[in-house]
């Protein structure tokens, strides 16, 4: 069950991608009801769902739009929100790659076994400098009597 929604989420997302209006294929009238304005150029049904003021909804009730087959309402659900918000899930599965960044901050990776390599110059230079000196009290030029 679960792989035949996720099957029909994504025949329906591609679907969208490949279903075409252009400015000359709708009436005026017709563009200004569901859009809110006149298209300026060609656009697919996916992008057309990425506008914000648009839904599901309002872009089926244009001419040859529907699907073939009759969808759950879960599944339009889940491809307006997949369509909608595919540049935040997209962020956030990248971050989720990436190690957090307090752990940058804290020095959490060293605590888990998890130590970076430091960078090769910062070692040898650390190597190379002499240490400082050690100050002497008392023994400054201005106070030799």
């Amino acid at each position: 069950m679960f792989n035949e929604k996720r099957e029909a989420i994504e025949r329906e997302i591609q679907r969208l991608k490949t279903t075409w209006y252009t400015p000359q294929k709708l009436a005026e009238d017709e563009q200004i009801r569901v859009f809110g304005q006149k298209l300026s150029r060609e656009a697919n049904l996916h992008d057309l769902l990425r506008r914000p003021n648009l839904d599901y909804a309002a872009l089926m009730t244009l001419p040859d739009a529907m699907p073939s087959e009759t969808l759950a309402d879960d599944v339009t659900e889940q491809v307006e929100i997949q369509v909608k918000y595919q540049g935040y899930i997209d962020r956030q599965q990248g971050r989720n790659q990436q190690p957090p960044r307090f752990w940058r901050l804290s020095g959490c990776p060293e605590k888990h076994g998890l130590r970076q390599k430091s960078k090769g110059i910062r070692r040898s230079a650390a190597e190379t400098q002499p240490a400082p000196a050690r100050k002497r009290w008392g023994r400054h030029r201005a106070f030799r009597g």
